[in-house]
């Protein structure tokens, strides 16, 4: 492929429409491109919306700001934020540089610290140049290589590459200081079972649930739930229903509006008598004594 082929087909680098996903934020991409030349094609006072990242692989620039000139070199990098004004020239007597220049904004921000500070980092307030790791330049010479090759899945791979670079850019703004929150971990097995059981029998207090009922609810077998309950409650799932029956009971008593009858109905109580059994059974007192101390408390 010869060089006026070249610069033609990584110029399709910005023909994509690219939108990344990272922890709930949208990277919204105005524009990813590989630019080769001898001359800045916009060389007026402009500026954007969005941050402006000029990646510089060969050559230099100059960026021009109202307050200062920032000469930028190979294997460096400038951050411009979103309504900084500023324009740009080449520098006199170069023959080409070459750049990848990405711009974008962020939306619908995710939560979590670590999403907190990445946001920070990706939408800086003030300029700065910084220096391109191997990393990133091996990187965005691969998402130039996959637009011009397109092979199957080259989108895919162009947007992991630009969410790393975008990474590896902050990292760096940022000085490699270590992290210091909480890293999030996946779920064990049983703590995320034992949320749907939860969810299902408190969605269920109006009548008697079995543990066939609730395994079926799950898709596991009877035993895989009592294994659950007891790993996250120390006990079987019998006791497990009834202490939630309780809990629940005990809560609706502090309101005063709720006759002992009606709680004993909403859940799942023939009637009174057995709902009174059950709650001087588990508690040591009657539901009406109940109410009485929690009132006078």
């Amino acid at each position: 492929m010869n060089r006026e082929e070249w610069i033609s087909r990584i110029n399709q680098l910005n023909e994509l429409e690219l939108e990344l996903q990272m922890q709930g934020t949208v990277v919204n991409i105005e524009w990813f491109r590989a630019m080769y030349g001898s001359r800045v094609p916009n060389r007026s006072w402009h500026y954007h919306r969005g941050t402006e990242i000029h990646y510089l692989m060969k050559g230099e620039i100059q960026v021009f700001f109202e307050d200062e000139t920032i000469q930028v070199r190979e294997g460096e990098a400038i951050v411009i934020p979103a309504g900084i004004r500023h324009r740009l020239s080449e520098t006199a007597g170069q023959e080409h540089f070459y750049k990848i220049v990405v711009n974008y904004h962020l939306s619908d921000l995710g939560a979590g610290k670590e999403m907190s500070l990445l946001s920070r980092m990706l939408t800086p307030e003030a300029r700065m140049r910084i220096a391109i790791s191997e990393e990133m330049r091996g990187l965005l010479e691969l998402s130039v290589n996959e637009s011009i090759q397109k092979k199957y899945g080259f989108l895919s791979v162009i947007q992991g590459n630009l969410l790393s670079v975008l990474m590896l850019t902050a990292r760096t703004a940022a000085g490699e200081q270590e992290i210091d929150y909480e890293i999030p971990k996946k779920k064990n097995i049983f703590v995320e079972r034992m949320e749907q059981i939860d969810s299902f029998v408190a969605a269920n207090l109006n009548r008697k649930l079995t543990v066939d009922e609730i395994a079926r609810h799950m898709n596991l077998s009877s035993k895989q739930i009592g294994r659950t309950i007891f790993h996250c409650h120390g006990k079987n799932t019998q006791e497990y229903l009834m202490s939630v029956k309780l809990e629940k009971a005990k809560e609706l008593l502090k309101n005063p509006e709720y006759s002992v009858g009606y709680i004993a109905e909403l859940l799942g109580f023939c009637n009174e008598y057995y709902f009174n059994r059950f709650f001087k059974q588990m508690e040591g007192m009657p539901p009406g004594k109940y109410r009485k101390s929690v009132s006078s408390a």
